[in-house]
């Protein structure tokens, strides 16, 4: 690698910078590696979903990923601050997936809402996980983990809110919960007044494992809002790995609990949010997918006190 090379890997490299809570204000060894390896898994796990939408071959994309090495291309010692950038030499692309993984990734906030369905639209669950986790799990108490990518800004590293982090974890397979005394009956019939029922009414019963019954409502209440709408909604509930999941697919909202009623608790958060983010928010801040959901919140909700 010669000296230009390196100038342009500078000027591309994101910075990132460990600051120590202990009394000598230094870190680790432990810590630097920790780091590093982390955002070394995070971005050829992005770099990674990159080649494969891009229809490459699975021996192409391992070989990339082989001959990809994110570097240190300067460090400082105070805070331990370092810039990384991806160096291939068979490869002449990089730089651009480089620049939307700090665009797209590094840049984005896990607890704003707006930012996260932009990311639900690109990547499932399964990759986001595999990008972000790493991270996430580099953060610590010890020290105050930042970033700084072109924009300049100092960003500091967290792991998502309880709200959020549903859209971070990955969708396992569904487990068989023991059998309870109560048992939960979906049951289709066949009256003209659900009031009084007779078991000759019934077509069709089937017993369900778990609270997974539809969520509906027309009125929603949060942080001292009250959201009334001019319909009723029907939500899709599921049970994943002892957690409830809790969707409606139609503005992308997903919420999670381990109990249904914390997954209902979550949506209402959710829900609210999406309202704060888009509905009060004037066009010309709005991309045009934003504006569309900000016109279809519109035609749903009657009234807000």
């Amino acid at each position: 690698m010669n000296n230009n090379e390196l100038s342009q890997l500078r000027k591309i490299a994101f910075e990132v910078t460990i600051d120590p809570n202990n009394a000598v204000h230094a870190a680790s060894a432990e810590d630097v590696i920790k780091v590093l390896n982390a955002y070394i898994v995070s971005y050829k796990a992005y770099l990674e979903i990159k080649l494969k939408a891009e229809s490459n071959s699975e021996e192409s994309i391992k070989e990339t990923l082989k001959n990809t090495k994110l570097l240190v291309v300067d460090t400082e010692f105070n805070s331990y601050h370092n810039c990384l950038a991806p160096y291939n030499p068979n490869e002449t692309r990089s730089s651009k997936v480089f620049q939307d993984y700090k665009t797209d990734i590094l840049s984005v906030d896990v607890d704003n809402y707006s930012e996260i369905l932009d990311l639900r639209t690109e990547f499932t669950k399964e990759e986001l996980y595999s990008i972000y986790s790493p991270i996430f799990s580099a953060t610590s108490d010890s020290y105050s983990l930042k970033v700084k990518t072109d924009d300049g800004v100092i960003r500091k590293v967290k792991k998502p809110k309880k709200h959020f982090a549903t859209y971070f974890k990955p969708v396992k397979e569904k487990v068989k919960k023991a059998e309870d005394s109560d048992k939960l009956f979906q049951v289709y019939v066949h009256s003209p007044d659900l009031k009084n029922i007779s078991p000759k009414d019934i077509i069709y019963s089937s017993e369900l494992e778990h609270e997974t019954y539809p969520h509906t409502f027309d009125r929603l209440s949060y942080n001292g809002k009250s959201i009334y709408l001019h319909d009723s909604i029907t939500c899709n509930v599921e049970y994943f790995d002892e957690l409830y999941f809790i969707s409606y697919p139609e503005l992308r909202i997903e919420s999670w609990g381990d109990t249904r009623g914390k997954a209902v608790e979550a949506f209402n958060f959710t829900f609210y949010s999406l309202i704060i983010n888009y509905l009060e928010e004037e066009d010309v801040n709005l991309t045009n997918d934003a504006i569309v959901l900000k016109n279809q919140l519109q035609t749903m909700i009657r009234l807000i006190k």
